[in-house]
């Protein structure tokens, strides 16, 4: 709760603890799912961005629920949150991965028209360029990762997720020389105190892809260096010829 109200947002107050609790509990539960389905996917290499992302916008749900006019705008964003999810909306038949991804894409963009210029507005083209990843349609995909680099009304944790998501296209493509252009316009950014520790891990890891393995060792010892606490210090030891083990 303290990051929420840090980010400005406040439980709803002199609401009857019966109400709605029903609706409360569909949220928290369809919350906690999603926090463990994102947390394990190798979009994200130890679930923290997904974990906050999701807590965050299922916290805003429940609280835009108490009041009508908001709570019927973000229909729409609920309605693509389930169908992201697998289940499908409320009274259709189940539909095959690709027929339920795009119809979710065009549920997250309705919702991001509804809410335009809103954290739930970009938090719907943050999913939708996800989809597009998930669809393999890069180019639609990044258009979307980079717009939402430069937006002031998600938080770094999400802005974050636009730069690694950019990123993971260009490597699908086969292009990690792109990705590592990516990543130091991340760890460039003057406003960027978050993850900065996972960019210098990113561009190590491109450069093995590009079989560079001095640039890789290059960024691996700046990570050790630089960050010294950070938990993927142990995934790049025995790449470090000092750390290396002997065999």
């Amino acid at each position: 709760m303290s990051y929420l109200k840090s980010r400005g947002f406040r439980p709803a107050k002199n609401e009857p603890e019966e109400k709605n609790i029903a609706e409360k509990d569909a949220f928290q539960e369809q919350g906690q799912r999603l926090i463990d389905r994102l947390a394990s996917h190798p979009y994200f290499i130890i679930g923290t961005v997904a974990a906050v992302i999701v807590t965050v916008v299922v916290a805003i749900l429940v609280a835009d629920k108490w009041s009508e006019s908001r709570s019927a705008k973000a229909r729409s964003f609920v309605d693509a949150m389930a169908l992201w999810e697998g289940k499908g909306t409320e009274g259709t038949a189940p539909k095959d991965e690709t027929a339920r991804l795009k119809e979710a894409l065009a549920k997250f963009a309705e919702a991001e028209k509804t809410l335009q210029g809103s954290f739930m507005g970009d938090t719907a083209a943050f999913y939708q360029a996800k989809i597009h990843y998930r669809l393999k349609e890069f180019d639609s995909a990044i258009k979307l990762f980079q717009r939402l680099q430069d937006s002031s009304k998600i938080p770094a944790d999400i802005r974050f997720g636009a730069y690694e998501g950019e990123a993971y296209c260009h490597l699908d493509r086969d292009d990690p020389a792109s990705a590592v252009a990516v990543w130091e316009r991340y760890y460039a950014l003057k406003n960027a105190p978050l993850y900065r520790d996972f960019a210098l891990y990113y561009i190590g890891t491109a450069y093995e892809k590009m079989n560079d393995a001095a640039k890789a060792v290059e960024y691996f010892k700046r990570l050790k260096a630089e960050f010294p606490e950070s938990p993927l210090v142990s995934k790049v030891a025995d790449r470090l010829p000092e750390d290396r083990k002997p065999s």
